[in-house]
């Protein structure tokens, strides 16, 4: 009996489920790679904009996860350094934001967000008379 596969086709199937297996494990340290740099611009530019003084938890995470997302990445585990590194952007961009909301002019050691103006409040209504007169028909 002849096998069923011809002798000159398989070295070339070989050589194409290799290419295909080897391109597939390529393809996550791209996406982790591409991750990486996002996080790191997104990081920059929070720094640029003087989040590290006006959100230092934020900044300090979104730098600490994206610290953990190269070391990661360099174990090649790349499911979690695409993890760490989408918690590192979500963590700039709320530095970012914070960073914002204080004004050029306000000092940061000095400003607390309750601080800010509230809407005056409303004087409550004067309670119903509920003196009711029996005598009254």
């Amino acid at each position: 009996m002849r096998s069923s596969v011809n002798p000159i086709r398989l070295p070339a199937l070989v050589i194409l489920g290799s290419l295909l297996i080897s391109g597939a494990s390529g393809c996550a340290a791209a996406r982790a790679g591409y991750f990486l740099v996002n996080a790191q611009r997104k990081y920059q530019s929070a720094m640029d904009q003087g989040a590290d003084d006006r959100a230092p938890y934020e900044a300090t995470m979104a730098g600490a996860y994206l610290d953990k997302a190269r070391e990661e990445d360099g174990y090649s585990d790349y499911g979690v350094t695409e993890k760490l590194c989408k918690r590192s952007m979500e963590m700039s961009a709320k530095a970012l934001t914070r960073s914002e909301d204080l004004a050029p002019t306000q000092h940061p050691e000095t400003f607390v967000p309750e601080e800010r103006k509230k809407d005056p409040e409303k004087p409550p209504e004067p309670a119903p008379d509920l003196n009711i007169d029996l005598d009254d028909p």
